[in-house]
């Protein structure tokens, strides 16, 4: 059955699994929530102020509101579960350490030294910090608060199957209308983001936002959501008739039944391969691979039927690529070395400074000023904000405890959306998802900076989230998707 209209059957009143037992939680903010999800991504990512600040407060409010329904008892009450606790309490250490480095009441040897040569060239008291930018390392931290809120408010909806499976569908739609926007900007030639004239990029696809790598990243989340919507739907079908053909012919009638999810499949694929980003690219088809992967492992197909379909879903992205006109593998042979050796220049300079203080860092999304400080004659590029790998900005940041607590926090929660994936029996393609945006995050994120930008960051909150809830959910009932 398709679903033209992803929130059109939303259960009245949802239900949410609470301390194991299914009770019913009417959650007044979820079509608020997942407003903001949809409208994150406008204008440019949200990669500015304003729209960070928008999404912040609407988040707090949002908060407020899901509180407010258990205090007054409108809701069943939501406790994390204890699976889930070394991630809050590793994230949870990472925003004290921000918060910390927002302060003046720290040792004089754990504030940057650039706040005492400050006093000295003015001559006059000056409140020292330990982030060298403290209103960039605020700002940061209202957003990663932000992205907390969101994975806390994913989970508590979608601890209901069926809401789960239907925030996935808006998800995915949501993907598709925008790679929709981006495939019409292009071919008409109008070279916009929404009202606004491209100032860079204006060949590749990029959606509402300005960097393709970063579309990419969102693009691949979308890919990853289609995929798992048309497994779920190949994986409930028995064939009409023994044998490899049976199977084959059982497998067409599926994707031609749910052609909506297959073409909306195919113009997200199409997006993603335009925008051009090798990276983007590479790892949204890891992050497919390990869906596919556990989708196969996990079914009852025979080895010839499993070889098919990655031989199928392999032919079919090739495909896609050549179609989008090849523009993947011409920029992946003909930029590769140059941009990789000015990138190289960029990991050499940040790294010098880790070094030079590996465990307190130079606060957090302070990285522009402390480039600019280390820099010196080796880089090419005039200006560089962002170090195209988000551990080693991190660690500048933060310093290599805090970087490392980040990523185990997330690292965790993917752990136990993989073993979700491999241990349910139904609805394991839930937390196979969340397990593959993870994958797929973590690989990007070595060569580039899309978890930096809010809507990419949002949607794999939201995502992560999701999975994370029904990973909790270690039912043993009959095998199903």
């Amino acid at each position: 059955m398709a679903h033209a209209e992803p929130l059109a059957d939303l259960p009245r009143p949802l239900e949410a699994t609470v301390k194991g037992a299914a009770r019913p939680a009417a959650h007044l903010w979820l079509y608020p929530f997942l407003g903001v999800i949809a409208l994150t991504p406008i204008p440019f990512g949200g990669e500015r102020p304003l729209p960070a600040a928008i999404l912040s407060a609407a988040i707090g409010l949002l908060l407020v509101i899901s509180a407010a329904q258990q205090i007054l008892k409108r809701a069943e009450y939501i406790s994390l579960p204890r699976r889930l606790w070394p991630a809050a309490i590793s994230f949870g250490a990472v925003i004290v350490i921000v918060a910390v480095q927002m302060t003046t009441w720290l040792p004089v040897e754990w504030r940057h030294p650039l706040w005492a040569l400050a006093e000295d060239v003015l001559g006059a008291k000056t409140a020292g910090y330990g982030t060298l930018d403290i209103s960039a390392t605020g700002y940061h931290l209202m957003r990663l608060a932000a992205y907390g809120g969101v994975f806390w408010l994913s989970f508590a909806a979608a601890l209901d199957r069926r809401v789960a499976w239907r925030m996935l569908r808006f998800f995915a739609w949501t993907g598709a209308v925008y790679a929709v926007y981006g495939l019409g900007v292009l071919v008409s030639g109008t070279k916009t983001i929404l009202w606004f004239k491209k100032w860079a990029y204006a060949d590749f696809v990029t959606s509402t936002f300005v960097n393709p790598n970063s579309y990419a990243t969102y693009a691949g989340f979308s890919v990853i959501c289609l995929a798992a919507l048309l497994l779920r739907e190949l994986g409930r079908q028995t064939p009409e008739f023994p044998g490899m053909a049976g199977r084959l012919y059982t497998a067409g009638r599926t994707f031609g039944r749910h052609w909506r999810l297959a073409g909306a499949f195919l113009i997200v694929c199409s997006a993603l391969f335009l925008s051009a980003s090798r990276a983007g690219i590479t790892s949204a088809i890891l992050g497919f691979c390990v869906l596919l992967g556990l989708f196969v492992v996990r079914q009852t197909f025979g080895i010839v039927a499993r070889i098919l379909l990655v031989a199928g879903s392999a032919a079919f992205l090739f495909l896609v690529a050549q179609m989008s006109g090849g523009f993947f593998f011409a920029k992946l042979i003909g930029q590769a070395g140059g941009q990789f050796d000015e990138r190289q220049q960029v990991y050499d300079v940040a790294w010098r400074a880790v070094l030079d203080s590996p465990y307190l860092g130079y606060g957090f999304g302070a990285f522009e000023p402390v480039f600019r400080m280390y820099r010196g004659e080796s880089v090419k590029w005039d200006y560089v904000d962002r170090a195209h790998n988000t551990y080693l900005e991190t660690a500048v940041g933060i310093g290599l405890p805090g970087t490392a607590l980040l990523v185990a926090a997330i690292a965790w929660v993917a752990w136990l959306c993989l073993n979700g994936a491999v241990r349910r029996q139904r609805s394991y393609l839930l937390p196979a998802v969340g397990a593959a945006v993870a994958v797929q995050a973590a690989v990007h994120s070595l060569a580039d900076f899309s978890l930096e930008i809010p809507a990419v960051a949002v949607s794999f909150a939201f995502l992560l989230g999701l999975a994370a809830a029904q990973a909790a959910r270690q039912n043993r009932v009959n095998p199903g998707t």
